[in-house]
């Protein structure tokens, strides 16, 4: 999934919660916390960059995937998420914790179709994905430019993300208008 679909994820989730209980929070509160859930719906993939951070290049110089560092960990998500849950002092603080945790573990399923999640990371490694592991790999020395060009004209568009992925931004689309 890419970001869009990540975004609006990340808002359906938060929607879905503060529709499913009845917080009674004013517009002001729903609209930060709906902003919130959009957000931490895509701030697992920050790690990203990390990569390309540490090796002082806009190159990929092997086949690595974000999703192996620990912050694509769902059990880290899950430890955050309930620290503030269990913390927060009032309604407020704790819904914005179970927003951090449900946002980021709605982004986890999702990457769970197609690439691939590490569910039981620190315990094991293996990544588990319900369509297979993702078939796209980089090329040695690309630059990150070319690299999404082949992604999205090569392979994005034939996966089942992107289909599912399309429904979550029109829902989101038809739920925000």
């Amino acid at each position: 999934m890419i970001l869009s679909g990540h975004l609006a994820l990340g808002y359906l989730v938060t929607y879905g919660l503060l529709k499913l209980f009845d917080f009674g929070f004013n517009a002001a509160d729903t609209n930060f916390i709906l902003l919130l859930g959009t957000v931490f719906g895509a701030i697992v993939d920050l790690d990203f960059f990390s990569y390309f951070i540490k090796n002082k290049t806009l190159r990929i110089k092997e086949n690595v995937s974000h999703r192996d560092q620990m912050s694509h960990s769902p059990l880290l998500w899950l430890i955050v998420g309930l620290i503030v849950f269990f913390f927060g002092s009032d309604l407020f603080s704790k819904v914005i914790g179970l927003t951090i945790w449900l946002s980021t573990w709605g982004h986890f399923v999702f990457d769970t179709f197609e690439h691939g999640v590490m569910w039981r990371y620190p315990f094991s490694n293996k990544k588990y994905s319900l369509f297979g592991d993702n078939k796209f790999k980089s090329r040695k020395d690309e630059s990150l430019v070319r690299h999404y060009l082949r992604f999205f004209t090569e392979f994005y568009p034939s996966t089942r993300t992107f289909w599912i992925e399309l429904i979550v931004v029109v829902v989101f689309l038809l739920v925000w208008f």
